[in-house]
């Protein structure tokens, strides 16, 4: 059994945020700026995310903010704009 701390959805997509820090404020040349369409972000504990890669560009399920107190798995459910 999966044991899952929480989950949120949206399904509008988003306005865009750093793949790998949770406080940047806007895109930069190292901060991995992705603009994501309908999604879930499910928070698990660490080692269940372990799995899955931090590419958000992988056409799957990937891991944002990995190795902070933020880290959840995004799953992409429609295409990006």
């Amino acid at each position: 059994m999966i044991k899952l701390n929480g989950g949120m959805t949206r399904l509008a997509g988003d306005e865009g945020a750093s793949n790998i820090d949770p406080y940047a404020e806007g895109p930069t040349d190292d901060n991995e700026w992705v603009v994501e369409g309908p999604h879930l972000m499910l928070i698990a504990p660490a080692e269940l995310l372990e799995a899955y890669p931090t590419d958000p560009h992988n056409g799957g399920p990937y891991v944002m903010w990995k190795g902070t107190d933020y880290q959840h798995l995004m799953v992409p459910v429609g295409t990006r704009d």
